[in-house]
């Protein structure tokens, strides 16, 4: 069985045209805001990493067309790993990590 682990998502300041479309789908995925930080949110996750990343991939990526944010840095950070750097990019529609 496998444990829950702590995940953190932060935005580096996206144009977010609809926060509040976008906080509330966020919130309906699972994802809590942080307290007191501008676009930083944290959930729990019982699956394994790769399933975990590709979950949040899945619901920022929705969450970014609801709020139409053309392109935005995320950084994740699934239990004790280190932080990963992504981009998305909404004319390629994909996360590609920046190294």
């Amino acid at each position: 069985m496998n444990k829950e682990i702590e995940v953190l998502v932060v935005l580096d300041t996206p144009q977010v045209q609809n926060v509040s479309s976008f906080e509330e789908y966020i919130k309906k995925e699972g994802f809590c805001a942080v307290d007191n930080e501008a676009f930083a949110y944290r959930g729990f996750s019982a699956t394994p990493i790769f399933n975990t990343k590709a979950y949040i991939f899945g619901v920022f990526s929705k969450a970014f067309e609801i709020a139409e944010v053309l392109t935005c840095k995320l950084i994740c950070q699934i239990g004790e790993n280190p932080p990963e750097v992504y981009l998305y990019e909404k004319n390629g529609e994909f996360f590609k990590e920046i190294i």
